[in-house]
């Protein structure tokens, strides 16, 4: 019995021995780990095959989505963050099973995609807690490390949906605290553009959807910006690329053609123009009037400043409504200017067209000639021979002659009394053919006077009937003129007002000196116009910039348009005053947080906990800007943090450095 016990113990240890512990069913992370920053590879760099088992079968990528609960199908590095090859966390062993919560798409250098997903231990799993991180593996996670992955540009590779995207709201991530000048330079320099399905810049919500709240107002920023660094000697060309060209995104924005333009034409609340709260401002509007301006698109700039409202103000941006006196709904007094009044009478031109063509007596009046042979014959008998007989002879060779003498004359006497009458005959026909003739020339005359005659009268009732129509189209203008006035005098409009200064960027994306009057523009019927009142209001305008900036580090609202503004001024047609204008800006304006953003990534890398309060105790420890201030408000306006567009930032540091300088 011993010896069975013993043998049963031996192979107990046996197996023990051979197949080892238990594997670990979920991997474990204690307090020495950033446990909410775990992310491994998927997959190899363009493999169409994971890494990952789902109730143990392998999964393409594609089939990969936050919330799935996988295993490894082997060991895997677990980093920090998406391609951070410097520096290993630990190992999700094989078998070992973890929640994905949210995906990275990245691209290599040479376009082959690989996806990361940052996982978290199964909540429900008790090997998830308790035990030790394993130590990091070198041999595995991809190709260890394969081409450094960039982030996927969403403008270039455009999402399916505006479902929630696993595009990342700051990135790269660094590879160490500190962070290296690389990782600061790429952070500063910031992840691609957001860009939705249909193509156009958004930024992203905090729920992870793609917001089209300010696309309009960013499209013109962005265009505006690439035509600068195009076109400006000594800036380079901005280079990514977008799947989109400025002409197909102005047909978006434009859908109808006709001068209406929309924040987002696709997306609601922003798809409705006039809406008072999410319809097309005048902040959307300007650096797309700009960027209009400088890329030659002045035919669709008069159509957006036709179509505006108009009231007795001036010109009004479309989100809004018309009111009455009364605060009431009034009616839409740009419809007033639609009614037709072109003329419904008919006033076709009768023409007398009988035909006065000349008739002519072409009778033949040829002269006959009598042409017959009036020959004398002659009598040549020889009468030789006999005298008596001879002289007989010759007196009838004599009779002969005499009678062929007789004949010759009667025939020429015939011949010419007939030419005689053939003569007559003709002159008497030609008589008779001049006087037809005459008598034809007589009647074409009487006949083209006539026709002459009934074309005036005709001509004289269509001027008639032109002249009344053309005047009940004057009644007509006039009637429509005056109702239009009265409707602007006694309702407003309530969108924002196009003032003197943005009607002087009007007037300088249209390639007009707004110092030089332009009844187009100016107009007696409106209290706001352009001109000198336009740059003093550009004027005025930077003391109230700047002035909120003093004691406000975080003041960046007003930033972006008033430097579209200003560079405008300076692009085409700057006075005195605009230049003025410039430098009470560039001179005044104070340092936003956006200008320590340098020193910042360099201390803290990508985590934007407590930002504004570490950079406050920045400066106070000795921090220095990093750009101007101009520069530093456009970086702060688009950090990463908000879902913002940090590369829009990037796009016009160079800009504003050349121009507002």
């Amino acid at each position: 019995m011993k010896s069975w016990s013993f043998l049963l113990l031996c192979c107990l240890l046996q197996m023990q021995f051979i197949c080892g512990p238990r594997a670990n069913t979920s991997f474990e992370c204690d307090a020495s780990h950033s446990c909410d920053n775990l992310w491994i590879a998927s997959q190899d760099v363009g493999s169409a095959t994971t890494f990952l088992l789902k109730k143990g079968k392998a999964v393409k990528p594609e089939d990969v989505h936050v919330g799935d609960e996988v295993s490894a199908a082997t060991d895997i590095n677990i980093r920090s963050g998406p391609a951070n090859w410097q520096q290993n966390e630990f190992v999700l062993r094989k078998g070992q099973s973890a929640v994905i919560v949210e995906l990275r798409l990245l691209t290599a250098d040479d376009g082959e995609k690989q996806l990361w997903v940052r996982i978290k231990a199964p909540e429900d799993s008790d090997d998830s807690r308790g035990k030790k991180p394993t130590t990091p593996r070198t041999d595995h996670d991809g190709k260890n490390p394969p081409k450094a992955p960039v982030e996927v540009n969403t403008c270039w590779d455009l999402p399916v949906s505006n479902e929630v995207s696993a595009v990342p709201v700051i990135t790269p991530p660094v590879s160490s605290i500190p962070p290296s000048p690389g990782d600061v330079e790429r952070l500063l320099e910031g992840r691609e553009i957001f860009c939705d399905q249909y193509g156009l810049i958004v930024h992203k919500d905090a729920n992870g959807k793609f917001n089209g709240g300010d696309t309009a107002q960013r499209e013109g920023w962005y265009w505006f910006g690439v035509w600068l660094r195009a076109n400006t000697s000594g800036l380079s060309p901005w280079d990514r690329k977008r799947r989109l060209n400025f002409d197909q995104v102005l047909d978006l924005l434009e859908p109808g053609h006709d001068g209406v333009f929309y924040r987002h034409p696709k997306q609601s609340p922003y798809n409705n123009p006039f809406d008072k709260e999410w319809g097309f401002s005048r902040d959307q509007m300007i650096p797309l009037v700009a960027a209009m301006g400088v890329w030659g698109k002045q035919d669709i700039i008069t159509r957006l400043w036709n179509a505006l409202p108009e009231d007795a103000l001036g010109k009004k941006s479309f989100n809004g409504n018309w009111r009455n006196l009364l605060g009431q709904d009034g009616p839409n007094c740009g419809d007033i200017l639609k009614r037709d009044c072109s003329p419904t009478d008919v006033c076709t031109l009768n023409v007398d067209a009988r035909d006065c063509s000349l008739q002519v007596d072409s009778r033949n009046c040829s002269l006959q000639v009598d042409n017959r042979d009036c020959s004398a014959n002659e009598d040549t008998r020889n009468c030789e021979g006999n005298p008596i007989a001879k002289g007989y002879c010759e007196a009838q060779k004599a009779a002969q002659n005499a009678g062929y003498a007789t004949a010759k004359a009667s025939c020429e006497a015939q011949k010419a009394a007939q030419n005689a009458g053939y003569a007559a005959a003709k002159a008497s026909c030609e008589t008779a053919k001049a006087t037809q003739n005459a008598a034809y020339a007589s009647v074409k005359a009487s006949c083209e006077t006539q026709k002459v005659t009934q074309n005036g009268i005709y001509a004289a009732d269509k001027a008639s009937w032109e002249a009344a129509k053309t005047a009940k189209k004057f009644a007509c203008e006039a009637d429509k003129a005056a109702a239009n006035q009265l409707c602007r005098f006694t309702n407003v409009y309530s969108g924002d007002i196009i003032g003197p200064s943005t009607v002087n960027l009007f007037l300088r994306a249209l390639n007009k000196d707004p110092l030089i009057p332009d009844w187009s523009t100016f107009l007696p019927t409106k209290i706001l116009n352009g001109g000198l009142a336009g740059e003093g209001e550009l004027y005025a305008e930077q003391h109230i910039i700047v002035g909120k900036t003093w004691d406000n580090k975080d003041e960046t609202g007003d930033d972006l348009n008033n430097i579209v503004m200003l560079i405008m001024s300076r692009l085409r047609f700057p006075s005195a005053i605009s230049e003025q204008a410039v430098n009470v800006y560039i001179q005044q304006r104070r340092d936003s947080y956006g200008s320590y953003l340098g020193e910042y990534y360099s201390k803290f890398g990508d985590d934007m906990k407590d930002l504004r309060q570490r950079i406050d105790r920045g400066i106070a420890e000795g921090w220095k800007p990093d750009v101007s201030a101009p520069a530093g408000a456009v970086r702060w306006y688009h950090r990463p943090d908000t879902g913002a567009n940090p590369q829009l930032g990037t796009l016009y540091i160079p800009v504003i450095g050349y121009y507002l300088k």
